[in-house]
């Protein structure tokens, strides 16, 4: 069974994944330095007769997967790569190629990991490697920019922020008349072993050494704590300077990665959800006036109009009020419930470990009285949405939304993770209105066979028709509810 792991759980989840403690250099390093209530992670595990069978560490936009056994459930990667729609997937060579089978939209890469054998052929100084101050991030993020460094994880501006700012990497530069010409980090770290990351040298500057030295003063610091060294690599021209440098081959490292269009969302989408969801998770107080526009592009790296556009989005959908000579005001309140949530996964009376999307263009044959789409023109986008709990499945929605919604905020229409991310998540964050009609039924001969029931069994159903601040549909939900499994809550 796949379950959500608590503080109560860590030592449990570091012994086992400490039997490969290089290869889960990364998970271990997360797991003992954000813990369990992090927004930015979470750790899951499969359990069967009270052992652990295999550890899942969803953190930020990457899926880590370990089983000693190399043998995963497939129910539970489906299952969380629905939940959180990661660009990355990391695990060994044997999990991944079946992983791969079950999804779609992800491409296979490897890389070689390298462990420190000897400190001899290091360089014996640093001279000219300095550690960067706070002051100093903004230029490495503009550095990493011009960069070569597409195919690394940590390299976007607000993980390589915070986890600087969480004391979890260590940069370190090397500058020519003054401004950077190489760059590298300690992405992690622990009590045993550190990893050596992103060190890149400009162009006209990869000959001159500084990528050694950066390597060698971080290496040395690292062993002078007692550490082993390692580092992940996918260049030829890298694993030669290294073992140059006394770094012999250990194994390899893979990973899926999430496939881009050519033509990525509009920015100020991607803007608005990241905003959003700072706000959700209390980063911005209620009542609280947010920086300034110029702090916030700076924090959020984009342009002041990109910015605009997010903020204009968030105060339509209500989670902030602008205010002339003021700012924006935040006006999402955590504490009283403004917004609408899924009654499948929230009003549920036990866990629900499972969901499962079926899209599709018609599900109207299965719902006893008149779709309310009909109010729109054009395409809608349908789909059947089934919630399990650990022995039986506990409810069903069916989901109609108009296409067009769809492309007004971002999603991708090639993207079956974007769309059920969506419909899980993405249509109860912009709810800003709904009709609601809930009364009991009896189940017909389908929808008896789908929950286990016989045919006149009665069972709750809910219909609502969900709009966003702009008072457009967004779209039609029909919720069947399995009798005992949920306490419905619902607030106008």
């Amino acid at each position: 069974m796949l379950r959500k792991c608590t503080k109560k759980d860590e030592k449990a989840i570091l012994e086992y994944l400490q039997a490969e403690y290089c290869y889960n250099l990364l998970m271990i390093a997360d797991v003992v330095n954000y813990g369990f209530g992090s927004r930015t992670q979470r750790v899951y595990c499969h359990e069967e007769d009270g052992e652990i069978r295999a550890v899942f560490l969803c953190f930020y936009k990457a899926l880590h997967i370990y089983s000693q056994s190399g043998q995963v459930d497939r129910e539970d990667v489906v299952s969380l790569v629905d939940e959180y729609s990661p660009d990355y997937i990391v695990a060994k060579e044997e999990i991944l190629k079946k992983t791969q089978r079950l999804l779609s939209g992800f491409e296979h890469c490897q890389e070689e990991i390298y462990l420190l054998q000897s400190e001899e052929k290091l360089f014996p100084d640093g001279a000219g490697v300095e550690s960067v101050c706070d002051k100093s991030f903004g230029e490495i993020v503009d550095f990493m920019k011009v960069a070569d460094r597409d195919k690394r994880f940590y390299t976007s501006r607000r993980v390589m922020k915070e986890r600087y700012e969480y004391g979890f990497t260590k940069h370190y530069v090397f500058r020519c008349d003054g401004k950077i010409v190489a760059h590298g980090n300690v992405a992690a770290s622990t009590e045993k072993i550190v990893l050596i990351d992103n060190v890149a040298a400009k162009s006209g500057f990869r000959d001159s050494q500084c990528n050694e030295k950066i390597i060698s003063c971080m290496a040395r610091e690292a062993l002078a704590e007692g550490k082993e060294v390692c580092c992940f690599l996918d260049q030829k021209a890298d694993k030669k300077r290294y073992q140059k440098l006394g770094f012999q081959y250990y194994g390899t490292w893979d990973r899926l990665v999430a496939r881009r269009r050519p033509q990525e969302r509009a920015t100020y989408i991607s803007i608005y959800n990241w905003l959003r969801e700072d706000i959700v998770s209390g980063i911005y107080q209620t009542d609280s006036l947010m920086p300034s526009e110029n702090v916030l592009s700076e924090k959020y790296n984009v342009s002041r109009n990109t910015l605009r556009q997010a903020l204009t989005l968030l105060n339509t959908e209500g989670y902030i009020r602008k205010q002339q000579g003021k700012g924006s005001i935040v006006t999402y309140n955590a504490k009283k419930k403004t917004r609408f949530y899924n009654y499948l996964k929230d009003d549920a009376l036990e866990e629900v470990v499972k969901v499962e999307y079926e899209l599709g263009e018609d599900v109207s044959t299965w719902c006893p009285r008149k779709s309310y789409i009909g109010e729109v023109d054009g395409e809608v986008l349908c789909s059947r949405v089934s919630y399990y709990g650990k022995e039986e499945l506990m409810g069903m929605s069916f989901v109609q939304i108009p296409v067009h919604i769809l492309r007004i905020y971002g999603v991708d229409l090639d993207s079956p993770e974007e769309i059920r991310d969506f419909i899980s998540r993405g249509i109860y964050y912009l709810g800003a209105g709904a009709e609601l009609v809930i009364e009991p039924f009896e189940a017909s001969e389908r929808i008896s066979e789908r929950f286990g029931v016989q045919t006149g069994t009665s069972l709750l159903n809910i219909d609502q028709k969900l709009y966003d601040g702009c008072h457009r549909l967004l779209g039609i939900i029909r919720y069947y509810f399995r009798g005992g499994k949920y306490r419905i809550h619902y607030e106008r």
